[in-house]
């Protein structure tokens, strides 16, 4: 049986971007989030594996510092609605307490609360 998400994916008003830790690859942008994960969007697809060492920029001016460093799963990928982009699920695997607090708080300060807030493309 498929698992159930127990958390709300919140959508930012803010374009954070995920990187590689070792390689400094762009991984891909984040979609939405939510404290035990997040979905990217990415220019290449990537198989399910798991332990990626992986680091999140945050807002420019961010009171929470320059990025969060963690590790992730990656439980899925599939094809984006547009056939040039990936979407990706992962998994949250290791955060520091001082990386899970910067998280909650980037949820809730960055959290697009009223849709009109979402930019036009």
């Amino acid at each position: 049986m498929a698992q159930k998400r127990s958390e709300n994916r919140t959508h930012l008003s803010s374009n954070l971007e995920v990187y590689h830790r070792d390689t400094n690859e762009l991984i891909g942008k984040v979609i939405d989030l939510t404290p035990a994960g997040m979905r990217l969007l990415c220019k290449r697809p990537m198989t399910p594996r798991e332990g990626l060492q992986l680091r999140m920029t945050l807002p420019a001016g961010s009171r929470l510092g320059n990025e969060i460093t963690f590790e992730a799963n990656s439980r899925w990928c599939t094809r984006d609605i547009n056939p040039d982009y990936y979407t990706m699920g992962l998994e949250l695997a290791d955060l520091s307490n001082d990386d899970e607090i910067a998280l909650d708080r980037l949820i809730e300060v960055e959290s697009l609360q009223d849709w009109s807030r979402i930019p036009s493309y």
